[in-house]
C-alpha cells in the first residue's frame, strides 16, 4: 500500500517547521508582488520568469543558490537577502520576520 500525503497533511507540516501560517503567507505573496518575479503555485498571475520558478522549493537542498534550506534560513533570506546574498536580484522589501515564517509556510507546504 502506498501512503499519499494530503496537502492538509503537507500545511500542518509546513506550519510546524516554519512556525507560520500558510494563509497568511498566501496573503503576503499576494502583497508583496512576489509573482511578477517568481512562478509560485497556486498564486494567480504568479508567471514571473527573473526570479527561480519555487513550485517544490520545501523539496530542493538549497536555496539562494547555496544557502541550506532550512524553515530558519529561508526566512532570513525573506527579510534580508541582500546580507545573505549581496547584488543579489531579490529586493529588500522589509518583509517582518512573522510575515517570512508565513511565506515560509506557503511555501514549504507546495511540495
Amino acid at each position: 500500500m502506498m501512503y499519499v500525503e494530503t496537502q492538509d497533511q503537507r500545511r500542518i507540516q509546513a506550519e510546524m517547521v516554519s512556525r507560520g501560517d500558510w494563509q497568511r503567507g498566501r496573503s503576503s505573496i499576494k502583497r508583496y508582488g512576489c509573482g511578477s518575479c517568481h512562478v509560485i503555485p497556486g498564486i494567480d498571475g504568479a508567471v514571473g520568469k527573473v526570479g527561480p520558478d519555487l513550485t517544490h522549493v520545501g523539496q530542493r537542498a538549497a536555496i539562494a543558490g547555496s544557502q541550506p534550506n532550512t524553515p530558519k534560513t529561508l526566512a532570513l533570506w525573506l527579510m534580508h537577502p541582500q546580507a545573505l546574498r549581496p547584488g543579489s536580484g531579490m529586493p529588500e522589501q522589509g518583509i517582518t520576520p512573522q510575515q517570512a515564517r508565513d511565506i515560509s509556510a506557503y511555501l514549504y507546504a507546495q511540495k
